[in-house]
């Protein structure tokens, strides 16, 4: 079915793409983070693994926790702590660019148009990242804001930051891992491209209903380079 649909389509101008999950590797970053709050807290941590399924699946913190053998109610304090700790460059220097994604951009230099659209609070920090990735010159745009504070309508952010920008998309793509990024292309009016092998397992993906469903950053890459017209890897 994926390639039906890859061979279908055609070139369109503009990609949005979320940064966490379809570009970078965030997972030992994630982890890291995780077991050094658990071992600060007096627990233990969970194998890489084991916890990087769970948070795919959306498992509430509060049972990780209990299974790392530390007590639900520290999970304020936890998410708090995380909160300040992921954008910090002691912990973003784990992420990774995923290679073949890398390799696929370098190969469609004319792939469209691609817009960076993230919920980050801290700017200088993202940038720091993106040129330390070597990937800022990637983006005709980079649209970041806290998404704090919006609760379930986060993906209502991303839209504000689109539309602020370049108005109402005429055609194009939305690129991402979760639900907000999902919900945002759909109320835009782009077609999505759900990646599981971000933060988010297929099976929550797909109950949003995208235009396409990807597994690997492989599947990612032939999409990107056949939206191009570039050859597949």
């Amino acid at each position: 079915m994926v390639d039906k649909i890859l061979e279908s389509e055609t070139k369109s101008p503009y990609f949005y793409f979320d940064l966490d999950g379809p570009i970078l590797d965030v997972s030992e970053k994630f982890h890291r983070i995780y077991s050094d709050l658990v071992t600060d807290f007096g627990g233990h941590p969970l194998p890489k693994e084991d916890y990087w399924s769970r948070k795919k699946s959306r498992q509430a913190d509060s049972k990780i926790l209990e299974d790392s053998r530390l007590s639900s109610s520290l999970e304020k304090e936890y998410r708090r702590r995380r909160t300040s700790l992921i954008e910090t460059e002691s912990y973003w220097r784990f992420d990774r660019v995923w290679p073949e994604v890398r390799d696929a951009i370098a190969r469609s230099p004319h792939c469209g148009t691609l817009v960076l659209v993230t919920l980050r609070n801290n700017r200088r920090e993202l940038e720091a990242q993106l040129k330390h990735l070597e990937i800022d010159h990637w983006f005709q745009k980079v649209l970041s804001e806290s998404g704090d504070a919006a609760g379930p309508d986060r993906h209502d952010v991303k839209v504000h930051l689109i539309e602020r920008t370049f108005g109402v998309p005429q055609s194009g793509w939305f690129v991402g891992d979760t639900e907000t990024d999902l919900r945002a292309g759909k109320k835009l009016g782009l077609r999505q491209v759900a990646v599981a092998f971000g933060i988010r397992d297929a099976i929550i993906l797909a109950k949003e209903n995208p235009d396409l469903l990807l597994d690997q950053p492989s599947q990612l890459a032939n999409w990107i380079s056949q939206s191009s017209g570039s050859p597949a890897a």
